[in-house]
């Protein structure tokens, strides 16, 4: 694992900017089932990142970001996540390096970042380096997904009705 700054991250993927890298992505895959709440339960974030975790590691090494933090700062615990940071060996902190690059090998860190995202209700963006699939996070606590086949996007389905995540309008 490792973790850069959004530039670092760009010259990464070739591109002019992260920002446009996710625009373009966004605009190549399919959004599909509309946007989804995120369910309030710490158990059920966990549960479903790591349900997230295990779709992402299967399609190879990911990206996961995190953006728009202070928002709910109520929810949020530096402490903790800059702990688990450096547990992972990262010193820079989330302004300096808030773009993770994850391994197949992992599985369970990306799980473990994704429910600090989750849990602190921090915008969180996790795409697969195959540019198969995107999911984004919002600090107003909804969800959506992007995907390049109706195979990939049946799994995530599956994952959300399993979690009976509800979406945004029926």
């Amino acid at each position: 694992m490792n973790a850069m700054s959004r530039s670092e991250a760009a010259t990464a993927l070739g591109a002019e900017s992260y920002e446009s890298y996710i625009e373009n992505l966004t605009g190549k895959l399919q959004f599909f089932v509309g946007a989804f709440h995120i369910d309030p339960d710490s158990g059920r974030k966990c549960a479903f990142a790591r349900a997230l975790a295990v779709q992402f590691a299967e399609l190879g090494e990911c990206y996961l970001s995190f953006a728009q933090w202070d928002v709910w700062e109520f929810a949020e615990d530096f402490d903790l996540f800059d702990g688990y940071r450096k547990s992972l060996g990262i010193d820079r902190s989330i302004e300096e390096a808030p773009v993770h690059l994850l391994q197949v090998a992992d599985e369970k860190r990306l799980r473990s970042l994704l429910s600090l995202g989750l849990f602190f209700v921090w915008d969180v963006t996790v795409f697969s380096r195959s540019e198969t699939l995107l999911a984004k996070f919002s600090h107003d606590e909804w969800m959506e997904f992007y995907a390049s086949t109706s195979a990939l996007q049946s799994e995530v389905r599956g994952i959300l009705n399993y979690y009976k995540m509800r979406p945004l309008s029926p």
